[in-house]
């Protein structure tokens, strides 16, 4: 298994400031960091990320988010369509989220990986 970090709070952090930010990595280095040792993967919560898909990262957010050695970053995908790129310092990648509400209003997303309609439940919202 490789861990990452998914954030401290599950906070967006597109909407954290940067000394938010700092603070979620002092906490997630003063109380997780000793159980886990270091991680290099970041998971972005609440289908946010600090800038948009295909844009290398820069600024004092990302600075932040580097100092504590993350360097590969994973985001979300908002059309179904996964996607990854490679920079010198870092990499990044967007995931299709398998979530009730996609399964229910994007089935067509996970065509070739499973079929969506029959892993819903149809008891069930």
């Amino acid at each position: 298994y490789e861990l990452a970090c998914y954030t401290y709070s599950n906070k967006s952090y597109k909407e954290l400031s940067t000394d938010g930010i700092k603070t979620e990595m002092q906490l997630w280095s003063e109380e997780v960091t000793p159980l886990l040792g270091n991680v290099s993967l970041f998971v972005f919560a609440k289908g946010e990320d600090i800038t948009d898909k295909g844009v290398q990262y820069s600024g004092e957010k990302y600075e932040v988010l580097k100092s504590y050695g993350f360097t590969g970053y994973i985001g979300f995908s908002d059309d179904g369509k996964a996607w990854f790129n490679a920079y010198s310092d870092h990499s990044r990648m967007g995931r299709i989220m398998v979530t009730g509400s996609n399964l229910q209003s994007h089935p067509e997303w996970f065509e070739g990986i499973f079929d969506a309609y029959s892993v819903k439940d149809k008891a069930r919202k």
